[in-house]
């Protein structure tokens, strides 16, 4: 029975992958495709839909393209994911939520207001990180930035859905199968890791050097998503922060046994994360040493693991069998 999930675990990895793969091919066809049409709508009209797409185009950058790319491939294939996985409603009900041999049972009905104190603690923490990482000079006032309010309802609501819609992917599904086949922290530690692989590949845009926009492949775009800029500054800045983060997730996961406390936590600290982006800029290193400059980060994210901790009780003992 356990070597069948250790094979749903294998259908996760290689959705995961598959939908990367997919991505990176079909970037930079759309990337050129409507940079070609936003050059063309400006002495055409054509109507609908399409000169929606060209006005789109004409401000977004390659990494908007790569973002919508990689979502839609992996909504695509998560149909077939799931009829490969044979999830009938018995089945369902039982890869989807933790059961007692994972380590949690039903949810606490308290849930509700955790979303909100996962919201403002992890919000409040990562301002303070923020201001940490200011003064020590990894991170300064960008100038002429936007006021802190500006769409900030826009970017609550933004940071909500995404931050629910993540949530169900990782800690609901991707958790719930990794569950079944493995031991509790394992499953923590494995989802931590695309987690945070998510991210870094994401951050290679903001190092990236000027391409040649109508010879780029799939390969060069591989290429700065993970290995454009500095990789170890990367990973200290990027990847472990975001890793440490989903393991804090995952804890919360498995001790509320719901989705809802952390879904608040990273909603939170996406909308901190936007206006920090927005009203600061980050300092260059000196030396390939600066990785260091993520520990204020991970400081933080630690801090809201231990509130985490004591914040919430366990709903059953967990057992690694």
């Amino acid at each position: 029975m356990r070597e069948s999930r250790y094979g749903d675990v294998f259908k996760v990895l290689l959705w995961v992958t598959c939908s990367l793969l997919i991505a990176l091919v079909l970037t930079p066809i759309t990337y050129n495709a409507g940079k070609a049409l936003a050059e063309l709508s400006d002495t055409k009209d054509f109507g609908g839909m399409a000169n929606w797409f060209a006005n789109w185009s004409r401000r977004a950058e390659m990494e908007n393209f790569f973002r919508i790319s990689w979502g839609l491939s992996a909504l695509l294939l998560l149909l077939p994911l799931i009829e490969w996985l044979r999830l009938g409603k018995r089945v369902e009900s039982e890869r989807f939520h933790l059961t007692n041999s994972s380590g949690a049972s039903t949810p606490n009905r308290q849930n509700a207001l955790h979303v909100l104190i996962g919201f403002f603690m992890s919000f409040t923490i990562l301002i303070m990180v923020a201001a940490i990482m200011v003064k020590t000079g990894n991170l300064a006032w960008a100038n002429g930035a936007a006021p802190w309010h500006k769409d900030l309802w826009i970017n609550i609501v933004w940071a909500c859905i995404v931050a629910f819609f993540m949530e169900a992917i990782f800690r609901k599904f991707m958790m719930g199968i990794f569950f079944r086949a493995m031991n509790t922290y394992l499953s923590i530690l494995l989802a931590s890791v695309i987690f945070g692989g998510v991210f870094f590949s994401l951050s290679g845009f903001h190092h990236a050097q000027a391409y040649d926009t109508e010879t780029i492949s799939p390969v060069k775009l591989a290429w700065i998503l993970f290995m454009e800029g500095d990789p170890l500054r990367r990973i200290g800045l990027v990847f472990l922060p975001w890793f440490a983060f989903g393991c804090v997730l995952g804890w919360a996961r498995l001790r509320t046994a719901s989705i809802l406390l952390p879904s608040g936590l990273l909603a939170g600290y996406f909308l901190a994360l936007c206006l920090v982006e927005n009203a600061t800029q980050s300092v260059e290193p000196a030396n390939a040493a600066s990785w260091i400059a993520g520990l204020p980060a991970m400081f933080g994210v630690l801090f809201i693991g231990i509130l985490v901790h004591f914040f919430t009780k366990p709903q059953t003992h967990p057992s690694d069998d």
